[in-house]
Protein backbone atom coordinates (compact mmCIF):
# COMPACT_ATOMS: atom_id res chain seq x y z
CA UNK A 1 0.00 0.00 0.00
CA UNK A 2 1.40 3.39 -1.02
CA UNK A 3 1.78 6.10 1.58
CA UNK A 4 0.63 9.65 1.14
CA UNK A 5 1.86 11.18 -2.13
CA UNK A 6 2.82 14.82 -1.68
CA UNK A 7 4.57 17.28 -4.00
CA UNK A 8 7.70 16.99 -1.86
CA UNK A 9 7.67 13.23 -2.26
CA UNK A 10 7.17 13.52 -6.02
CA UNK A 11 10.06 16.00 -6.31
CA UNK A 12 12.33 13.81 -4.20
CA UNK A 13 11.46 10.74 -6.24
CA UNK A 14 12.00 12.69 -9.44
CA UNK A 15 15.44 13.90 -8.36
CA UNK A 16 16.41 10.38 -7.33
CA UNK A 17 15.44 9.04 -10.75
CA UNK A 18 17.30 11.86 -12.48
CA UNK A 19 20.40 11.05 -10.45
CA UNK A 20 20.15 7.36 -11.40
CA UNK A 21 19.82 8.24 -15.10
CA UNK A 22 22.75 10.65 -14.82
CA UNK A 23 24.92 7.91 -13.36
CA UNK A 24 23.97 5.58 -16.22
CA UNK A 25 24.53 8.38 -18.70
CA UNK A 26 27.93 9.20 -17.16
CA UNK A 27 28.94 5.53 -17.20
CA UNK A 28 28.29 5.22 -20.95
CA UNK A 29 30.11 8.52 -21.59
CA UNK A 30 33.11 7.30 -19.57
CA UNK A 31 33.19 4.00 -21.46
CA UNK A 32 33.20 5.81 -24.82
CA UNK A 33 35.86 8.33 -23.79
CA UNK A 34 38.19 5.72 -22.21
CA UNK A 35 37.53 2.96 -24.70
CA UNK A 36 36.99 0.52 -21.82
CA UNK A 37 33.70 -0.80 -20.59
CA UNK A 38 35.39 -1.75 -17.30
CA UNK A 39 37.02 1.22 -15.57
CA UNK A 40 36.68 -0.06 -12.02
CA UNK A 41 36.74 -3.70 -10.79
CA UNK A 42 33.25 -3.15 -9.42
CA UNK A 43 31.96 -2.52 -12.96
CA UNK A 44 32.29 -6.25 -13.76
CA UNK A 45 34.19 -8.33 -11.13
CA UNK A 46 34.12 -11.59 -13.11
CA UNK A 47 35.50 -10.11 -16.33
CA UNK A 48 38.01 -8.04 -14.34
CA UNK A 49 39.49 -11.26 -12.90
CA UNK A 50 39.56 -12.87 -16.35
CA UNK A 51 41.18 -9.78 -17.84
CA UNK A 52 43.94 -9.76 -15.21
CA UNK A 53 44.63 -13.47 -15.81
CA UNK A 54 44.76 -13.03 -19.59
CA UNK A 55 47.00 -9.97 -19.38
CA UNK A 56 49.39 -11.78 -17.01
CA UNK A 57 49.54 -14.81 -19.31
CA UNK A 58 50.12 -12.56 -22.35
CA UNK A 59 53.03 -10.84 -20.60
CA UNK A 60 54.54 -14.24 -19.73
CA UNK A 61 54.23 -15.42 -23.33
CA UNK A 62 55.88 -12.24 -24.62
CA UNK A 63 58.76 -12.64 -22.14
CA UNK A 64 59.29 -16.27 -23.15
CA UNK A 65 59.26 -15.26 -26.81
CA UNK A 66 61.91 -12.63 -26.14
CA UNK A 67 64.16 -15.36 -24.70
CA UNK A 68 63.29 -17.77 -27.51
CA UNK A 69 63.97 -15.11 -30.15
CA UNK A 70 67.41 -14.47 -28.69
CA UNK A 71 68.16 -18.22 -28.53
CA UNK A 72 67.01 -18.71 -32.13
CA UNK A 73 69.72 -16.28 -33.18
CA UNK A 74 72.20 -18.05 -30.92
CA UNK A 75 71.37 -21.44 -32.43
CA UNK A 76 72.00 -20.02 -35.91
CA UNK A 77 75.44 -18.83 -34.75
CA UNK A 78 76.15 -22.25 -33.26
CA UNK A 79 75.15 -24.05 -36.44
CA UNK A 80 77.37 -21.75 -38.48
CA UNK A 81 80.43 -22.55 -36.37
CA UNK A 82 79.65 -26.26 -36.32
CA UNK A 83 79.46 -26.13 -40.10
CA UNK A 84 82.89 -24.47 -40.18
CA UNK A 85 84.30 -27.15 -37.86
CA UNK A 86 82.81 -29.85 -40.07
CA UNK A 87 84.42 -28.25 -43.14
CA UNK A 88 87.76 -28.21 -41.32
CA UNK A 89 87.46 -31.91 -40.48
CA UNK A 90 86.54 -32.76 -44.07
CA UNK A 91 89.61 -30.86 -45.27
CA UNK A 92 91.76 -32.73 -42.74
CA UNK A 93 90.32 -36.03 -43.98
CA UNK A 94 91.21 -35.15 -47.58
CA UNK A 95 94.77 -34.37 -46.50
CA UNK A 96 95.07 -37.65 -44.57
CA UNK A 97 93.83 -39.65 -47.58
CA UNK A 98 96.42 -37.90 -49.75
CA UNK A 99 99.21 -38.35 -47.21
CA UNK A 100 98.46 -42.06 -46.82
CA UNK A 101 99.31 -42.46 -50.50
CA UNK A 102 102.78 -43.94 -50.95
CA UNK A 103 103.77 -41.43 -53.64
CA UNK A 104 104.15 -38.60 -51.13
CA UNK A 105 107.57 -37.89 -49.66
CA UNK A 106 108.42 -37.24 -46.03
CA UNK A 107 108.88 -33.52 -46.72
CA UNK A 108 105.48 -33.34 -48.39
CA UNK A 109 103.86 -35.01 -45.37
CA UNK A 110 105.62 -32.51 -43.10
CA UNK A 111 104.10 -29.71 -45.17
CA UNK A 112 100.67 -31.32 -44.77
CA UNK A 113 101.33 -31.51 -41.00
CA UNK A 114 101.73 -27.72 -40.95
CA UNK A 115 98.34 -27.32 -42.69
CA UNK A 116 96.77 -29.74 -40.17
CA UNK A 117 98.20 -27.53 -37.43
CA UNK A 118 96.43 -24.51 -38.93
CA UNK A 119 93.19 -26.49 -39.13
CA UNK A 120 93.50 -27.31 -35.42
CA UNK A 121 93.97 -23.63 -34.61
CA UNK A 122 90.91 -22.71 -36.66
CA UNK A 123 88.78 -25.40 -35.00
CA UNK A 124 89.86 -24.18 -31.55
CA UNK A 125 88.93 -20.65 -32.60
CA UNK A 126 85.45 -21.86 -33.62
CA UNK A 127 85.10 -23.85 -30.39
CA UNK A 128 85.94 -20.68 -28.42
CA UNK A 129 83.32 -18.60 -30.22
CA UNK A 130 81.22 -16.21 -28.17
CA UNK A 131 77.67 -14.94 -28.42
CA UNK A 132 76.95 -11.56 -26.83
CA UNK A 133 80.15 -11.73 -24.82
CA UNK A 134 79.69 -15.24 -23.42
CA UNK A 135 81.29 -18.47 -24.62
CA UNK A 136 78.94 -20.89 -26.34
CA UNK A 137 80.68 -24.22 -25.84
CA UNK A 138 82.03 -23.75 -22.30
CA UNK A 139 79.01 -25.19 -20.51
CA UNK A 140 77.82 -22.70 -17.91
CA UNK A 141 81.29 -21.17 -17.53
CA UNK A 142 80.12 -18.31 -19.71
CA UNK A 143 83.13 -16.06 -19.07
CA UNK A 144 85.75 -18.76 -19.49
CA UNK A 145 87.53 -19.47 -22.76
CA UNK A 146 86.70 -23.18 -23.15
CA UNK A 147 89.74 -24.38 -25.10
CA UNK A 148 93.37 -23.38 -24.71
CA UNK A 149 96.30 -24.55 -26.76
CA UNK A 150 99.90 -25.27 -25.83
CA UNK A 151 102.72 -25.01 -28.37
CA UNK A 152 106.29 -26.11 -28.93
CA UNK A 153 108.93 -25.71 -31.61
CA UNK A 154 109.02 -28.60 -34.05
CA UNK A 155 112.51 -29.41 -35.29
CA UNK A 156 111.32 -31.12 -38.48
CA UNK A 157 109.46 -28.12 -39.83
CA UNK A 158 111.27 -25.49 -37.74
CA UNK A 159 107.84 -24.05 -36.91
CA UNK A 160 105.89 -23.53 -33.70
CA UNK A 161 103.10 -26.11 -33.75
CA UNK A 162 100.22 -26.91 -31.42
CA UNK A 163 101.21 -29.64 -28.97
CA UNK A 164 98.02 -29.89 -26.94
CA UNK A 165 94.46 -28.61 -26.54
CA UNK A 166 92.82 -28.62 -23.11
CA UNK A 167 89.22 -27.95 -22.10
CA UNK A 168 88.66 -25.38 -19.33
CA UNK A 169 84.87 -25.14 -19.42
CA UNK A 170 82.57 -27.22 -17.27
CA UNK A 171 80.32 -30.15 -18.11
CA UNK A 172 76.97 -28.46 -17.40
CA UNK A 173 74.38 -28.11 -20.13
CA UNK A 174 72.84 -24.73 -20.98
CA UNK A 175 69.16 -25.05 -20.10
CA UNK A 176 66.47 -22.50 -20.98
CA UNK A 177 62.82 -22.00 -20.05
CA UNK A 178 60.60 -21.77 -23.12
CA UNK A 179 57.31 -21.88 -21.25
CA UNK A 180 55.76 -22.46 -17.85
CA UNK A 181 57.13 -25.79 -16.58
CA UNK A 182 58.71 -26.30 -20.00
CA UNK A 183 62.51 -26.45 -20.18
CA UNK A 184 64.89 -27.49 -22.90
CA UNK A 185 68.59 -28.36 -23.04
CA UNK A 186 69.63 -25.84 -25.68
CA UNK A 187 73.42 -26.21 -25.80
CA UNK A 188 75.67 -29.04 -24.70
CA UNK A 189 79.15 -28.34 -23.32
CA UNK A 190 82.20 -28.72 -25.53
CA UNK A 191 83.17 -31.83 -23.55
CA UNK A 192 80.15 -33.54 -25.13
CA UNK A 193 80.33 -32.04 -28.62
CA UNK A 194 83.97 -32.18 -29.64
CA UNK A 195 84.81 -35.69 -28.49
CA UNK A 196 85.82 -38.42 -30.94
CA UNK A 197 84.77 -41.47 -28.94
CA UNK A 198 83.78 -42.59 -25.45
CA UNK A 199 85.88 -41.83 -22.38
CA UNK A 200 87.14 -44.52 -20.01
CA UNK A 201 88.28 -43.75 -16.46
CA UNK A 202 89.91 -46.46 -14.37
CA UNK A 203 90.71 -45.73 -10.75
CA UNK A 204 94.40 -45.68 -9.96
CA UNK A 205 94.03 -47.30 -6.55
CA UNK A 206 93.38 -50.89 -5.50
CA UNK A 207 89.75 -50.83 -4.33
CA UNK A 208 89.73 -54.44 -3.08
CA UNK A 209 87.77 -54.54 0.16
CA UNK A 210 86.71 -50.90 -0.14
CA UNK A 211 83.68 -50.02 2.01
CA UNK A 212 81.96 -46.64 2.24
CA UNK A 213 82.55 -45.26 5.73
CA UNK A 214 79.61 -42.82 5.91
CA UNK A 215 76.40 -41.93 4.10
CA UNK A 216 77.46 -40.04 0.97
CA UNK A 217 76.27 -38.87 -2.41
CA UNK A 218 77.87 -38.66 -5.83
CA UNK A 219 76.68 -36.94 -8.97
CA UNK A 220 77.13 -38.32 -12.49
CA UNK A 221 75.93 -36.36 -15.53
CA UNK A 222 73.89 -34.10 -13.24
CA UNK A 223 72.09 -36.99 -11.49
CA UNK A 224 72.55 -37.41 -7.74
CA UNK A 225 73.13 -40.95 -6.51
CA UNK A 226 72.98 -41.69 -2.75
CA UNK A 227 75.64 -44.04 -1.38
CA UNK A 228 75.04 -45.69 1.99
CA UNK A 229 77.43 -46.59 4.79
CA UNK A 230 78.77 -50.11 4.27
CA UNK A 231 78.38 -50.14 0.46
CA UNK A 232 81.28 -51.88 -1.29
CA UNK A 233 82.52 -51.15 -4.81
CA UNK A 234 80.10 -53.66 -6.33
CA UNK A 235 77.17 -51.90 -4.63
CA UNK A 236 78.41 -48.50 -5.79
CA UNK A 237 78.71 -49.78 -9.38
CA UNK A 238 75.23 -51.31 -9.22
CA UNK A 239 73.65 -48.07 -7.97
CA UNK A 240 75.26 -46.16 -10.85
CA UNK A 241 74.13 -48.67 -13.46
CA UNK A 242 70.59 -48.81 -12.02
CA UNK A 243 70.17 -45.14 -12.97
CA UNK A 244 70.70 -46.02 -16.66
CA UNK A 245 72.92 -43.00 -17.29
CA UNK A 246 75.24 -42.36 -20.21
CA UNK A 247 78.01 -43.85 -18.03
CA UNK A 248 78.53 -47.53 -17.21
CA UNK A 249 80.38 -48.70 -14.09
CA UNK A 250 82.42 -51.93 -13.96
CA UNK A 251 85.02 -53.55 -11.72
CA UNK A 252 88.27 -54.56 -13.41
CA UNK A 253 90.55 -57.12 -11.77
CA UNK A 254 94.16 -57.32 -12.96
CA UNK A 255 96.60 -60.22 -12.92
CA UNK A 256 97.79 -59.28 -9.44
CA UNK A 257 94.27 -59.63 -8.06
CA UNK A 258 93.78 -55.86 -7.62
CA UNK A 259 90.29 -54.50 -8.20
CA UNK A 260 89.94 -51.15 -9.96
CA UNK A 261 86.75 -49.15 -10.35
CA UNK A 262 86.05 -48.20 -13.98
CA UNK A 263 83.60 -45.76 -15.56
CA UNK A 264 82.98 -45.69 -19.32
CA UNK A 265 80.82 -43.18 -21.17
CA UNK A 266 78.39 -44.80 -23.58
CA UNK A 267 78.57 -41.94 -26.07
CA UNK A 268 81.41 -39.72 -27.23
CA UNK A 269 81.70 -37.38 -24.26
CA UNK A 270 83.68 -36.69 -21.10
CA UNK A 271 81.60 -37.79 -18.09
CA UNK A 272 80.74 -35.15 -15.50
CA UNK A 273 81.59 -36.63 -12.10
CA UNK A 274 81.35 -35.12 -8.62
CA UNK A 275 81.46 -36.06 -4.96
CA UNK A 276 78.67 -34.15 -3.18
CA UNK A 277 78.39 -32.59 0.27
CA UNK A 278 81.72 -33.68 1.67
CA UNK A 279 81.59 -37.11 0.07
CA UNK A 280 84.88 -38.67 -1.05
CA UNK A 281 83.65 -41.91 -2.66
CA UNK A 282 84.90 -41.24 -6.22
CA UNK A 283 88.06 -39.66 -4.88
CA UNK A 284 88.73 -42.69 -2.64
CA UNK A 285 88.29 -44.94 -5.67
CA UNK A 286 90.98 -42.96 -7.50
CA UNK A 287 88.61 -41.56 -10.15
CA UNK A 288 88.49 -37.82 -9.44
CA UNK A 289 90.24 -35.08 -7.50
CA UNK A 290 87.76 -33.01 -5.50
CA UNK A 291 89.96 -29.93 -5.58
CA UNK A 292 89.24 -29.39 -9.30
CA UNK A 293 85.96 -28.64 -11.12
CA UNK A 294 84.58 -31.19 -13.57
CA UNK A 295 85.19 -32.41 -16.18
CA UNK A 296 88.86 -31.53 -15.56
CA UNK A 297 88.73 -33.11 -12.10
CA UNK A 298 90.00 -36.55 -13.12
CA UNK A 299 92.55 -37.92 -10.69
CA UNK A 300 96.18 -37.96 -11.78
CA UNK A 301 96.25 -41.55 -10.54
CA UNK A 302 93.41 -42.59 -12.85
CA UNK A 303 94.04 -44.23 -16.21
CA UNK A 304 92.17 -41.97 -18.64
CA UNK A 305 91.39 -42.87 -22.23
CA UNK A 306 89.70 -40.03 -24.11
CA UNK A 307 90.09 -38.49 -27.51
CA UNK A 308 88.75 -35.15 -28.68
CA UNK A 309 88.52 -33.83 -32.23
CA UNK A 310 91.56 -31.68 -31.51
CA UNK A 311 93.67 -34.50 -30.07
CA UNK A 312 92.69 -36.67 -33.03
CA UNK A 313 94.11 -34.09 -35.43
CA UNK A 314 97.21 -33.60 -33.26
CA UNK A 315 97.83 -37.34 -33.49
CA UNK A 316 97.43 -37.06 -37.26
CA UNK A 317 99.96 -34.23 -37.28
CA UNK A 318 102.46 -36.31 -35.28
CA UNK A 319 102.03 -39.30 -37.59
CA UNK A 320 102.60 -37.04 -40.59
CA UNK A 321 105.82 -35.75 -39.07
CA UNK A 322 106.86 -39.33 -38.26
CA UNK A 323 105.99 -40.41 -41.80
CA UNK A 324 103.77 -43.18 -40.40
CA UNK A 325 101.67 -44.10 -43.46
CA UNK A 326 100.12 -47.16 -41.82
CA UNK A 327 98.60 -45.15 -38.97
CA UNK A 328 97.43 -42.38 -41.29
CA UNK A 329 95.50 -44.69 -43.58
CA UNK A 330 94.12 -46.80 -40.76
CA UNK A 331 93.35 -45.59 -37.25
CA UNK A 332 93.75 -41.87 -37.97
CA UNK A 333 91.26 -41.92 -40.81
CA UNK A 334 88.83 -43.90 -38.68
CA UNK A 335 89.12 -41.41 -35.80
CA UNK A 336 88.40 -38.48 -38.11
CA UNK A 337 85.29 -40.29 -39.39
CA UNK A 338 84.19 -40.85 -35.78
CA UNK A 339 84.68 -37.14 -35.06
CA UNK A 340 82.58 -36.23 -38.09
CA UNK A 341 79.83 -38.64 -37.08
CA UNK A 342 79.67 -37.18 -33.57
CA UNK A 343 79.59 -33.66 -34.98
CA UNK A 344 76.76 -34.58 -37.37
CA UNK A 345 74.86 -36.11 -34.45
CA UNK A 346 75.09 -32.90 -32.50
CA UNK A 347 74.17 -30.76 -35.53
CA UNK A 348 71.05 -32.92 -35.87
CA UNK A 349 70.27 -32.24 -32.21
CA UNK A 350 70.83 -28.51 -32.74
CA UNK A 351 68.45 -28.58 -35.69
CA UNK A 352 65.81 -30.33 -33.60
CA UNK A 353 66.18 -27.72 -30.84
CA UNK A 354 65.87 -24.90 -33.37
CA UNK A 355 62.74 -26.47 -34.84
CA UNK A 356 61.19 -26.78 -31.39
CA UNK A 357 62.03 -23.15 -30.63
CA UNK A 358 60.41 -22.06 -33.91
CA UNK A 359 57.22 -23.98 -33.17
CA UNK A 360 57.07 -22.78 -29.56
CA UNK A 361 57.61 -19.19 -30.69
CA UNK A 362 54.76 -19.46 -33.23
CA UNK A 363 52.48 -21.16 -30.68
CA UNK A 364 53.15 -18.44 -28.09
CA UNK A 365 52.44 -15.71 -30.64
CA UNK A 366 49.13 -17.34 -31.62
CA UNK A 367 48.10 -17.87 -27.99
CA UNK A 368 49.05 -14.28 -27.11
CA UNK A 369 46.89 -13.03 -30.00
CA UNK A 370 43.89 -15.05 -28.81
CA UNK A 371 44.37 -13.83 -25.24
CA UNK A 372 44.59 -10.25 -26.48
CA UNK A 373 41.33 -10.70 -28.35
CA UNK A 374 39.70 -12.16 -25.24
CA UNK A 375 41.01 -9.26 -23.14
CA UNK A 376 39.68 -6.73 -25.63
CA UNK A 377 36.30 -8.45 -25.68
CA UNK A 378 36.21 -8.47 -21.87
CA UNK A 379 37.07 -4.81 -21.26
CA UNK A 380 36.89 -3.11 -24.66
CA UNK A 381 33.91 -1.00 -25.68
CA UNK A 382 31.51 -2.13 -28.38
CA UNK A 383 31.17 1.34 -29.89
CA UNK A 384 28.02 0.58 -31.89
CA UNK A 385 26.24 -0.74 -28.82
CA UNK A 386 27.56 1.96 -26.49
CA UNK A 387 26.61 4.82 -28.85
CA UNK A 388 23.11 3.37 -29.11
CA UNK A 389 22.94 3.18 -25.32
CA UNK A 390 24.19 6.77 -25.10
CA UNK A 391 21.49 8.02 -27.48
CA UNK A 392 18.80 6.13 -25.55
CA UNK A 393 20.14 7.58 -22.28
CA UNK A 394 20.10 11.09 -23.79
CA UNK A 395 16.49 10.60 -24.93
CA UNK A 396 15.42 9.22 -21.56
CA UNK A 397 17.18 12.10 -19.85
CA UNK A 398 15.39 14.67 -22.00
CA UNK A 399 12.00 13.02 -21.39
CA UNK A 400 12.67 13.02 -17.65
CA UNK A 401 13.61 16.68 -17.72
CA UNK A 402 10.44 17.55 -19.65
CA UNK A 403 8.34 15.74 -17.07
CA UNK A 404 10.26 17.44 -14.30
CA UNK A 405 9.67 20.83 -15.87
CA UNK A 406 5.96 20.27 -15.55
CA UNK A 407 6.17 18.69 -12.14
CA UNK A 408 8.61 20.91 -10.26
CA UNK A 409 6.67 24.27 -10.52
CA UNK A 410 3.53 22.68 -8.98
CA UNK A 411 2.54 24.41 -5.73
CA UNK A 412 -0.43 24.31 -3.29
CA UNK A 413 -2.15 27.11 -5.23
CA UNK A 414 -2.15 24.85 -8.32
CA UNK A 415 -4.19 22.31 -6.39
CA UNK A 416 -6.69 24.99 -5.21
CA UNK A 417 -7.56 26.26 -8.69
Amino acid sequence: MLGRVTPGYMQSDFLKNIETKNESFQKVQKQLSSGNKINLPSDDPANTINYMKWESKTQDLNKFNQVIGSYKDKMNVIDGHLDAIGSGLHRARELVVQAANGVYTKDERAAIAVEIDQIVRQLVSDANTEYKGTSIFGGTSARTQPYRISENLDETTNATLVSGVEYFGNAQEQVMDIGKNDRIVAVLPGSAIFETDSTTLQGGVDATGYVVSQDSAIMIEGVEIPIMTGDNIEAVAQKINDRQLSVKATIETNADGESHFRLTSISARQPWLQDLAGSTVLQDLGIINNSTEGPRNYSTEAVVQKTSIFNTLLTVKDNLLNNDILQLGGEDLGKIDQSLNNLVRYRTYTGAVTERLEKTFARNETEAMYLKNSSSAAVGVNYTKSITELKMAEFAHQVALNIGAKLMPTTLMDFLR
